[in-house]
């Protein structure tokens, strides 16, 4: 299992939340998104899960994979949640 805690860097749309969960459901490991002081969580490959959240800027979480991939499945989420800008690139 991999943690990574993170601060989202620009406010996620609901196209970049669809891109999200498209990219996330490639990778074989559970990625979950930890919020409000760890109480609750969501599956980033949950389309619905997501977009019942706001991953606004400055939105602090912790990202947490388990499984095969689970190191390239945090790298990619954390990359596209800390980057400036939304990217609507593949993993």
């Amino acid at each position: 299992m991999r943690i990574h805690q993170i601060q989202v860097r620009h406010t996620l749309s609901v196209a970049d939340k669809e891109d999200l969960a498209r990219q996330a459901g490639r990778f074989k490991s559970d990625i979950h998104f930890l919020l409000n002081d760890e109480t609750v969580q969501v599956d980033a490959k949950s389309l619905l899960g997501l977009l019942l959240q706001s991953l606004s800027q400055g939105t602090r979480l912790t990202v947490r994979t388990r499984g095969s991939d689970e190191l390239e499945a945090l790298e990619y989420v954390c990359d596209l949640l800390e980057s400036p800008q939304p990217s609507s690139g593949s993993a």
